[in-house]
């Protein structure tokens, strides 16, 4: 029965380690647009500062005074409302590379959603916050 429950949890384990290895890799919206998500403990957070270069829009999800967030549903949307990007269960950061424009984010966590207009330069970043502490009602039209 030891040698079982140790066979569990090894498994359980290497799932686990799997998981936060491949969670901040560098993947590809069905659209074609790079992106990554993580920032789960500093290795991943450290991981995502370091490939930020490679994006140019940088989200930040949190509630309160700044407590990251996970699982986070977003959908970012053209100047025309035309869907560009969704992403379901994003973790506290997301780095993402668009093309220059102006867009419009809505994120959903537990059902509450918060919102933000910006625009994109191709070769600058630019940086969005969204804290559900304060709510946009404006930016979710």
């Amino acid at each position: 029965m030891k040698r079982l429950l140790a066979c569990i949890w090894l498994a359980l384990l290497l799932i686990l380690t799997t998981h936060l290895a491949f969670a901040t890799e560098i993947k590809y919206s069905s659209k074609g647009f790079a992106y990554m998500t993580g920032g789960i403990g500093a290795e991943e957070t450290a991981f995502l500062k370091q490939h930020q270069g490679q994006f140019n829009l940088h989200v930040l999800f949190s509630i309160g005074d700044g407590e990251a967030v996970t699982n986070v549903n977003v959908r970012i949307f053209d100047s025309n409302n035309q869907l560009v990007f969704r992403l379901f269960g994003a973790s506290p950061r997301l780095n993402i590379r668009l093309p220059g424009g102006s867009y419009r984010i809505v994120a959903t966590l537990d059902g509450i959603k918060q919102g933000s207009r910006f625009t994109l330069q191709e070769n600058k970043a630019t940086r969005v916050i969204l804290n559900w502490q304060e709510i946009d009602t404006e930016a979710l039209n």
